[in-house]
């Protein structure tokens, strides 16, 4: 078994163990707002989504903005389908997947160093995960992450971006990190379509005797 191989199987090794301590997490730390969303789910389901707060005893009345309404309804309804233990294994994988998105947007330019910044990602959001709507946005951000930071990807992708926005919009409303993410790559591209070099090359025409006459070679 040469090297590559062994570091390979201890990579995978060390995410296996990562991910189970995700999944312990999710299931022993239950999130402050898990029960509202289970019966916000409930409730959209049987009367559809309010336009008022159901929960308020001071202000029944008061406007909200349900923008978690799909993520509450799937966790109701996957609640007595699959319990506690299934969502916190859905939620790990939702998070591993941010993190495996991040590292193949990376790998093949940093790719001596991209292990380093992984394993201290996956160890830092740990603190921060749970059985919560905010860890779809962390997918989401990722995948936007992945698709502008190549710009031939983005050709490929930019069609169904409309797509992903709608439905992270309805999951959860961390999508205008997504849509400030693909504005400054859309800047970046405009702002440094000419690179310096490609400026001179073409500047140099005009130094030429047929400088009036277009050229092939510029």
């Amino acid at each position: 078994m040469n090297m590559e191989r062994r570091f390979i199987y201890l990579f995978l090794g060390l995410v296996g163990i990562i991910a189970i301590y995700y999944w312990a997490r999710g299931v022993v730390m239950l999130d402050p707002d898990f029960g509202w969303h289970i019966r916000m789910g409930q409730i959209i389901l049987s009367n559809g989504i309010p336009a008022t707060d159901p929960f308020s005893y001071s202000m029944p009345s008061y406007p909200v903005v349900g923008h978690e309404w799909l993520t509450d309804i799937l966790l109701a309804w996957l609640l007595p389908v699959i319990g506690y233990k299934g969502l916190a294994g859905i939620f790990t994988f939702i998070s591993l997947g941010a993190l495996v998105l991040q590292w193949k947007a990376v790998r093949k330019q940093q790719r001596q160093f991209v292990f380093i910044p992984f394993f201290l990602s996956l160890t830092t959001l740990v603190f921060f995960f749970g059985i919560r709507p905010q860890v779809i946005s962390w997918f989401f951000f990722s995948l936007i992450l992945f698709v502008v930071r190549d710009r031939e990807r983005f050709r490929k992708w930019r069609w169904w971006l409309p797509v992903v926005f709608l439905v992270w919009a309805n999951l959860h409303g961390g999508f205008p990190l997504g849509i400030g993410v693909l504005l400054a790559a859309i800047v970046y591209w405009a702002t440094t379509r000419d690179r310096p070099y490609n400026v001179l090359h073409r500047a140099k025409t005009w130094f030429r005797p047929y400088k009036n006459k277009f050229s092939v070679f510029s």
